[in-house]
């Protein structure tokens, strides 16, 4: 009973000057909304870069030969390849695939192109990349085996060759050899013609026919190798031991330098993640700052409201009202301030998402976890700032207070 009749009190108050509360709250307003939206923007940039870290698949490392020292350059091989694939398979592999690659003109009638990138691969290539099939069909494992002259071509290749005309069944020259085009594919991360202009092969037959190396089957050039993870593997793991397996493979000692790199995009996705939640915990402490100056506001306008009211509070007291009612009272009006401010910046951050999906299209959420955390600050800064002017109006001397002028 008490409780509500000094809530009523406290809303009767702050009606009274409305003016001066409106002004009061401002500052919890903007810094509640700040907060909310600061948060929000946090999340929604670090699942942007998740989103795009998974489209490069963070299930999987990717290994690649670099010069040494010396700057000499010992490619890696298929016996590296059977090496890893058997003595990582206790990690929980699913597949791992060697690549090669070389950079070859092509030409189709009187048309050609420069650079394109000729990448030998295994059928297992469309599970390990986000490139995807645009027409015609890949090659089998018989055409892998039999290092068949097939071939797939990048969206750009196929246009700078063709045109608008269909590449399928057609015959390609690159290398000074015949290529069949059985399929177009475009490389769905990347809008750049660069990273489209490419020619697909299986494996064996980019080894024999783009390398100038004569070597045994096992010892044939691999330009890189990609290891992928069980769904519930660890990644970072497997990538510690893919690292200290090749060290053993290359001869590599404890002291000596790696010729060899080993990628594991999942570790730069932690890195960014790390970086983002530092700088939304910053970009939180700096709109927090707001909070502070508003809460020293309502502190500031409950000191001049107890001196406005000096004689209420002496008259009160003087008819029997406890300190602990009068604590209550403005310990209640304060809080009363900053939960309104709290609840109308809420409904600004609310809004600004909205606008922000309707206008920009730009997905912005705002967890329930942040409006509770606003609302719990907004309460939390009413009633320590509320604390020593609500403590000053209880202290005062009745008798002084009913003279007070």
């Amino acid at each position: 009973m008490i409780l509500i009749e000094s809530i009523n009190l406290a809303l009767l108050s702050l009606g009274g000057n409305k003016l001066r509360a409106i002004l009061t709250m401002i500052g919890i307003t903007i810094g509640v909304a700040a907060v909310i939206l600061l948060l929000s923007i946090g999340q929604f940039v670090q699942g942007s870069i998740r989103r795009q870290f998974e489209q490069f698949r963070i299930d999987q490392i990717n290994i690649f030969a670099l010069p040494d020292a010396q700057d000499r350059f010992r490619p890696l091989t298929m016996a590296n390849v059977q090496t890893l694939t058997d003595r990582l398979a206790p990690y929980g592999i699913q597949r791992v695939m060697p690549a090669y690659s070389a950079s070859e003109s092509a030409s189709y009638g009187r048309r050609s192109t420069d650079n394109v990138s000729i990448n030998g691969v295994t059928v297992d290539y469309p599970l390990l990349t986000p490139v995807r099939l645009l027409q015609g069909r890949f090659f089998t494992a018989e055409e892998e085996a039999a290092q068949a002259r097939v071939g797939l071509l990048g969206q750009t290749t196929a246009q700078r060759l063709f045109g608008a005309a269909s590449p399928l069944g057609k015959v390609i020259r690159t290398g000074g050899m015949t290529f069949e085009v059985i399929g177009v594919m475009v490389d769905s991360t990347s809008s750049s013609p660069d990273f489209n202009n490419f020619l697909l092969v299986p494996l064996g037959t980019a080894q024999t026919r783009f390398s100038t190396e004569i070597t045994a089957p096992d010892q044939r050039p691999v330009t890189s190798i990609t290891v992928q993870g069980q769904p519930n593997s660890d990644i970072a793991a497997l990538s510690v031991q893919a690292t200290l397996l090749m060290r053993d493979l290359r001869g590599i000692q404890s002291d000596q330098p790696e010729d060899f790199f080993v990628l594991f995009l999942g570790s730069f996705l932690d890195t960014f993640t790390n970086v983002i939640n530092i700088f939304t915990a910053f970009l939180g402490v700096t709109a927090g700052i707001s909070l502070l100056v508003g809460g020293i506001g309502v502190m500031n306008i409950m000191l001049v409201t107890i001196t406005e009211r000096t004689k209420e509070i002496g008259l009160r007291k003087a008819v029997g009202a406890k300190d602990r009612a009068i604590i209550l009272q403005f310990l209640l009006e304060a809080t009363v301030i900053t939960l309104l401010g709290g609840f109308i910046g809420i409904a600004i951050a609310v809004a600004i998402t909205v606008l922000a999906q309707v206008i920009a299209n730009i997905s912005l959420t705002i967890a329930f976890s942040s409006i509770a955390l606003a609302l719990a600050v907004s309460a939390s800064i009413g009633i320590f700032f509320g604390i020593y002017p609500a403590q000053r109006a209880a202290q005062l001397n009745p008798i002084d207070a009913l003279r007070y002028e």
